[in-house]
């Protein structure tokens, strides 16, 4: 496993979901078709060609078949999740086809996409095998990572052990656009433990990912690579639901409902972060998500036929609830999509709004606060026990005044954005009461469907947080 190439194990992993898939979707397509699937699938798609000698054990053909017929045939047998992992596994092939660099963050969630798919359609032996690679893959990326940290450090002549032998801590960072700016100020936090500590404790603000990945922190921190590192908890939550929990449409709809729903949340996050040797300091919410559109919409059903930027499970599950039509954009195309007509409507942030000069092209936002998920800063507890009783007293409370201060400044960040957007002419609205209500039944149906996944667990978080 240590001599293959990215490239070799995306090209293993999609054998693998093939073996496994071909002949599930085959059963499934006969059951819809008979023995004439292969006709009717290019006949429903409009082609002609591919139905004259289907390739059972070509990915591309099989993924290509999935899609077209999801809607006709695999919906009623699969999740949304399903689909998703299905089409970054499509996206995948193209990448591999193609020639194209597959980097490590890469090849990692295609390991993970194909073992997720393969155990929802039953296809046991195969998802062992991919887990059996992604499992080999992590414990290789595991070794680069600490043969890296081991050359930072040997260079990195800001790093500082005082007289009593503590190391100093590192921070490391990947926020969001909504907290890129610096906003939740962990430079601040860092000087609150430095003072508090007497200048015992230094930690080592490294931003924007420049010690390690953002999909690599929470592993990093987790084997004492990095004491210390800022998640944002929503991208774990196929590792265990309950991180997504705040990621949830239209569940805690403002500021005060996202710290009630952080308060149910935050024993369990304490639990099963302390299970895996670490420690929650604290976590701060963004600024709350709402629509932006080109013409006003008085209820979800003036959304029929938009089309609306899908960049993440949960948005493209609510256009498909909605009826809108979910077009992938990516941050960095976002401005053209709709200068082009691409998209007529997505959703995001006030911040991310502005920063995209977004009036420029939509004129209406709906402040709907449909999810406000947070980052979280996490600690290696090893590290934090061998501090001593002092230090660690700084270090808890630097967190709680940062928590405390974080949130205050999201509410001011997402007040004075709202102002900006006003002023350079867009409309900022409050949701009618049909769209609420409708938005409403959106989120009810996606909490449903995470309910079915988080199971008891899922549900007492959900029960603590409506008391």
């Amino acid at each position: 496993m240590a001599s293959l190439t990215n490239k070799e194990r995306v090209g293993r992993v999609l054998d693998l979901v093939a073996d496994g898939l071909g002949p599930w979707m085959i059963s499934q397509l006969h059951v819809k078709y008979g023995d004439t699937w292969a006709t009717e699938v290019g006949r429903t798609a409009g082609l002609t060609g591919r139905d004259s000698s289907p390739n059972h054990n070509d990915p591309a053909y099989l993924f290509w078949v999935f899609d077209k017929q999801w809607h006709a045939v695999f919906r009623d047998q699969l999740s949304f999740e399903d689909k998703r992992a299905v089409s970054a596994m499509w996206d995948a092939r193209k990448e591999w086809a193609h020639g194209e660099r597959i980097s490590s963050e890469r090849t990692e969630r295609v390991l993970m996409d194909g073992e997720h798919i393969l155990r929802s359609i039953g296809a046991i032996q195969q998802a062992d095998k991919a887990d059996e690679m992604r499992r080999e893959f992590r414990r290789l990326m595991f070794e680069e990572d600490q043969k890296r940290l081991q050359r930072a450090q040997e260079k990195a002549l800001s790093v500082q052990v005082d007289s009593a032998g503590l190391p100093a801590w590192r921070d490391v960072v990947e926020p969001h656009d909504d907290v890129a700016r610096g906003t939740f100020e962990l430079a601040q936090f860092a000087a609150d433990v430095e003072k508090a500590s007497g200048g015992k404790l230094k930690i080592t603000v490294h931003a924007n990912a420049s010690l390690f990945k953002a999909p690599e922190i929470k592993r990093a921190v987790q084997g004492g690579q990095a004491q210390i590192g800022e998640i944002l908890l929503v991208n774990y939550q196929n590792e265990w639901q309950i991180f997504g929990a705040d990621g949830l449409p239209f569940l805690a709809d403002s500021y005060d409902a996202s710290m009630k729903l952080y308060k149910a949340q935050k024993p369990l996050l304490e639990k099963k972060l302390g299970e895996q040797g670490m420690l929650l300091l604290y976590a701060v919410a963004w600024p709350p998500q709402g629509i932006y559109v080109k013409k006003p919409i008085a209820a979800a059903a003036d959304l029929k036929g938009v089309k609306w930027r899908a960049y993440s499970p949960a948005t493209a599950r609510i256009a498909e609830l909605v009826g809108a039509q979910p077009v992938t954009v990516q941050a960095a195309e976002l401005s053209q999509a709709m200068a082009t007509g691409v998209i007529e409507s997505y959703m995001s942030s006030g911040v991310t709004g502005y920063d995209t000069k977004t009036y420029e092209h939509l004129k209406y936002y709906y402040d709907t606060q449909a999810w406000l998920p947070k980052n979280a800063v996490i600690v290696n507890k090893a590290a934090f026990d061998a501090l001593d009783k002092p230090t660690q007293a700084a270090v808890l409370k630097a967190g709680a005044e940062a928590e405390a201060r974080g949130w205050a400044a999201s509410r001011k960040v997402n007040s004075d954005v709202l102002e900006k957007l006003k002023a350079n002419g867009m409309q900022v609205l409050p949701p009618s009461a049909a769209l609420k209500a409708d938005m409403a039944k959106v989120g009810d149906v996606m909490l449903k469907e995470w309910l079915d996944k988080a199971g008891p667990e899922g549900q007492a978080l959900v029960d603590a947080y409506r008391k």
